[in-house]
């Protein structure tokens, strides 16, 4: 990258012009560049090397958190397995190991005992290079937001707030997101779109920004900003029709917020758009490597993402999944293998099925828990142990199910659970490996059912949200 970068840029310094870099729409590779760029004699526009480092330098970040009164999850960072054992035992589990400046969160892992951390600690180091490893506590079962907006280092707007479809712990590029956010009152989308707008002024942000957000127990914490554009800012300037780039890109440039945005929105917090939903839907290659389990963690495994927009959330995730190629059942079989911790949870999306007419099957300890909370549940033999053959992998093979709900451990998969997930791969099963993107096919399910999902042009959608800002 260096040297390409040098070949493009030096011509211009020869001739006696000054050679600018911006760094923000490339992702996490222009900021690992930051000071290469300045040392190297280029000048950075937008958001400057010091305000980068503040965002990724975890100790500066905590204090920027800490002056504004944010909450964040507790944190240490390490470099040597022993620095990584003091720290996780101060921290206490389950804690997410990731390395710095790495693109999809390659190497990163929840652990939840310090055998999984030896190993998490070794894969991480492979792709870390000398930089120190992040360890975090794990906020389970919390769900995350993502928040963009664009900064002059004065004022910051917000484009958009978007809820997470999946729990906390899988990537933010592997889960589907949901604009406007439908699962909390708009008092909590208000609280986080104004923590996003301190945050980005008081670290110096000159052009884009992102910053993660997640809530446990009704309180707000704040994983990380991203002084860039984000993977979501694309779906985001589609669904609110806001020519979000060039703004971004001129506010990087030295123009001021406020008149970028003047007379194109009203209000100046976020983007609550009441006439519809949008949702963004990552699209996966397991289709292609079939011998692959497709559980979903905190590494990026996706390869593409899609869109649906409808007046309905339910609406928007059916156009979604038909677009990523999931072809969603409206009838048949359901079949359910969840960990202890999730089915009570399971248990709930369960019914959902049930009112909506499908067959419930389950493997035994699922089945026996769905029986005895009143949802009949037809019981799986597992692999191997029915005499008749007819165990898990017949009941996929057969189409007695046409739908799997599977979930499991982080870093440890039985072997049951594996087997389930590689089976509907192989036999095009539409499979979901968290409760919550359950519950979302099941919202989706019930639009198809009803046969209300309409095409809309993106167009007529878009005008309509850009004057309706709440």
């Amino acid at each position: 990258m260096g040297p390409i970068l040098k070949r493009e840029l030096d011509p211009i310094r020869e001739k006696g012009g000054e050679a600018y870099v911006l760094l923000q729409t490339g992702g996490q590779t222009p900021l690992k560049l930051a000071e290469f760029v300045e040392r190297s004699g280029y000048k950075i526009l937008g958001t400057t090397r010091e305000a980068i480092d503040l965002a990724e330098d975890r100790d500066l970040f905590a204090n920027l958190l800490k002056k504004l009164k944010i909450e964040f999850p507790a944190y240490a960072t390490a470099t040597s397995f022993e620095e990584t054992q003091a720290a996780a035992r101060k921290i206490g589990f389950p804690i997410l190991v990731r390395p710095s400046f790495v693109l999809g969160g390659r190497g990163m892992k929840i652990c939840a005992s310090e055998r999984d951390l030896a190993q998490a600690f070794t894969e991480a180091k492979e792709v870390s290079e000398s930089y120190p490893l992040f360890l975090d506590r794990f906020l389970n079962e919390a769900v995350e937001f993502d928040i963009d907006g664009i900064c002059d280092g004065e004022q910051a707007w917000i484009a958009g707030v978007m809820e997470h479809v999946e729990e906390a712990g899988i990537h933010s590029g592997d889960s589907s997101c949901v604009l406007p956010p439908f699962r909390l009152p708009a008092s909590k989308v208000d609280e986080m779109a104004e923590m996003a707008r301190r945050i980005a002024v008081a670290a110096g942000a000159r052009g884009f920004f992102n910053i993660q957000m997640a809530i446990m127990n009704d309180r707000v914490y704040v994983l990380e900003a991203n002084p860039r554009a984000s993977r979501t800012l694309p779906f985001l300037a589609k669904a609110t029709g806001y020519p979000l780039i060039e703004w971004g890109i001129r506010a990087g440039l030295g123009e001021k917020v406020p008149s970028l945005v003047a007379g194109k929105v009203d209000g100046d917090l976020h983007h609550l758009p009441s006439n519809g939903y949008a949702v963004k839907v990552p699209v996966f290659p397991f289709s292609k490597f079939r011998t692959v389990d497709p559980i979903l963690g905190p590494e990026m495994r996706s390869t593409g993402e899609v869109m649906g927009i409808d007046p309905t959330a339910g609406g928007a995730l059916a156009k979604a999944y038909i677009a990523a190629g999931m072809k969603l059942p409206v009838r048949g079989g359901v079949l359910f293998s969840v960990r202890d911790q999730d089915k009570s949870r399971g248990l709930n999306v369960a019914r959902l099925f049930q009112l909506l007419g499908f067959e419930i099957w389950g493997t035994p300890g699922t089945a026996e828990y769905l029986n005895r909370a009143g949802v009949s549940c037809q019981s799986v033999a597992k692999i191997g142990q029915n005499a008749l053959g007819q165990d898990l992998l017949w009941v996929l093979k057969e189409a007695k199910v046409n739908l799997v709900v599977n979930t499991t451990g982080s870093l440890n998969s039985l072997r049951d659970g594996v087997t389930i997930r590689k089976a509907a791969l192989a036999n095009r099963i539409p499979l979901f490996t968290t409760i919550s993107g359950a519950e979302m096919a099941s919202m989706a399910i019930q639009a198809l059912i009803r046969g209300n999902v309409r095409p809309i042009a993106i167009q007529d959608f878009a005008s309509k949200l850009s004057a309706q800002q709440i």
